[in-house]
């Protein structure tokens, strides 16, 4: 079974990659590292705090230049992790 922090770490990767499809690879990487807590370099993630927390932050963060298309296209990167994570592991934002 996969460790919660772990299942939070792809679900942070895995909006990266999906947001990098709209906006590129700098803009999406340039957006990440403004989310305090939160490091992406590469497939290494680092999170410190709540990691719930930070995830909302990075969905707020897209959604703070790109309005709801953004959180959209965050919704349905989760949805590609299946149950990974359960619904109150979820930020709101992404419900």
């Amino acid at each position: 079974m996969t460790k919660l922090i772990d299942r939070y770490e792809q679900a942070i990767l895995l909006i990266t990659h999906e947001q990098e499809k709209i906006v590129g690879k700098d803009v999406a990487m340039r957006m990440t590292s403004l989310v305090h807590n939160l490091s992406v370099k590469g497939d290494k993630v680092q999170i410190v705090g709540d990691p719930k927390v930070v995830l909302n932050d990075l969905v707020n963060q897209y959604a703070s230049l790109f309005g709801k298309a953004s959180v959209e296209v965050s919704k349905q990167a989760i949805e590609k992790l299946g149950q990974n994570l359960k619904t109150d592991e979820i930020p709101e934002n992404l419900k």
